[in-house]
């Protein structure tokens, strides 16, 4: 019965944000954490399940990506602010950046 409902939740999440992101994940057989590519599995389960051989199972897309795929992108601030104003953006809570003369809010990805 479990195995049922994790397939149903598996093929759920495909049907959701994974065919938008284009791509599969490899998940841990261990502890179900997910991984864009086979070799940061080989080298999470190395360092976290050491002694037990490499064991994937199909992922599906882990939600915090999921939530970011759903959000708008952010845009730019704005052109032409002093970057004394952006400097003083610079804690976790409140993060901008300049890149190109464009300033940008990377609160919520911090």
């Amino acid at each position: 019965m479990a195995k049922e409902s994790e397939m149903q939740a598996f093929a759920e999440g495909n049907s959701n944000g994974d065919q938008a992101a284009g791509r599969s994940f490899f998940g841990c057989a261990y502890c179900h954490e997910a991984f864009p590519e086979q070799r940061e599995l080989e080298v999470h389960q190395k360092m976290n399940h050491e002694g037990q051989p490499f064991s994937s199972v199909p992922s599906p897309l882990p939600e915090r990506e999921r939530a970011l795929l759903q959000k708008a992108p952010t845009a730019a601030i704005s052109r032409g602010l002093p970057l004394s104003e952006v400097n003083r953006h610079c804690v976790p809570e409140d993060c901008w950046v300049a890149i190109d003369g464009k300033v940008y809010d990377l609160t919520e990805f911090a």
